[in-house]
């Protein structure tokens, strides 16, 4: 799923848009929040168990990144200057 981001992005044109991904991966209950790097702006926040339809789901993000920059227009894994987690 992470190669299939990388060439997709590498196809697109326009500016780059700066996105900072905040992981919450080392719980039993995985969370992602994007938002944009230059306003701050949340543009997606959610937790694996809503993907998953899974309680407490934890473990590997892979999905939950990927799921996260398809929901936001034009973001390819690219776009991520910055990711944090706890």
């Amino acid at each position: 799923m992470i190669e299939q981001l990388k060439r997709s992005s590498s196809s697109s044109s326009g500016p780059r848009r700066e996105l900072i991904v905040g992981l919450n991966k080392y719980s039993h209950d995985t969370a992602i929040c994007v938002v944009e790097a230059a306003t701050g702006a949340i543009l997606f926040a959610a937790e694996k168990e809503r993907l998953t339809r899974r309680k407490h789901d934890g473990g590997p993000v892979d999905d939950l990144v990927a799921h996260a920059l398809d929901c936001i227009d034009d973001a390819s894994l690219e776009d991520v200057v910055l990711c944090v987690q706890k």
